[in-house]
């Protein structure tokens, strides 16, 4: 009789479950170019991350205004103990940027994966281009939905970086003494804008 009521109720699980500890670190940068934050912020980073007890594997992404480092952990690392290794490395970087916001350290994993996906689509008769929408919602709906408690991250996918071109005039500038070396500092410098395209006529 015991040996029929446990065949029922006894739970079997075919796989054990097994919890990988996976640590992000995500640093804001406004206005900076993929490359100014790979040079200036993620390889500041990796160098003093690298040497994380546990680490197996690290990797890193860089954006316009953004950067993220990926660690992951051996199995059974404690996510607590990781968490802090992460921050006092990170407490050994020599310096940010002045306009760099403080890195933020999120614990990510196998429970960590998407919970809810969000489309956006325009209103039928509204004339705007939702792909062009893509730095408002980064700027407006992302911080909001990383406030709900129990999120961990929120990523934006697809939509269409901003770009600024600008069309030279090879005359203008000839007679006004400035070289296309001098417009390209000045911008960079004024904008800090991470795609420039100029054009001749």
């Amino acid at each position: 009789m015991f040996g029929f009521i446990a065949l029922f109720r006894i739970p079997v699980q075919l796989t054990p479950e097994i919890q990988e500890v996976e640590i992000q670190v995500e640093t804001i940068w406004p206005g900076a170019s993929p490359q100014e934050v790979e040079r200036e912020i993620i390889e500041e980073q990796e160098e003093q991350l690298k040497s994380v007890e546990g680490l197996v594997q690290i990797k890193s992404e860089s954006y316009r205004g953004r950067g993220r480092v990926i660690m992951k952990f051996q199995t059974g690392t404690d996510q607590d103990t990781a968490l802090l290794k992460v921050s006092n490395k990170l407490n050994q970087v020599p310096s940010y940027p002045a306009e760099a916001e403080e890195p933020v350290i999120k614990a990510t994993g196998t429970e960590s994966d998407a919970i809810a996906w969000f489309v956006f689509q325009k209103t039928r008769g509204d004339p705007a281009n939702v792909v062009f929408e893509k730095k408002f919602i980064e700027d407006n709906v992302k911080p909001r939905l990383e406030r709900i408690p129990g999120v961990a991250a929120v990523n934006v996918y697809g939509g269409r970086e901003e770009e600024m071109r600008v069309i030279v005039d090879p005359s203008s500038l000839a007679s006004r003494n400035i070289t296309i070396r001098d417009m390209l500092q000045a911008l960079e410098t004024s904008t800090r804008e991470s795609a420039v395209t100029l054009s001749g006529r």
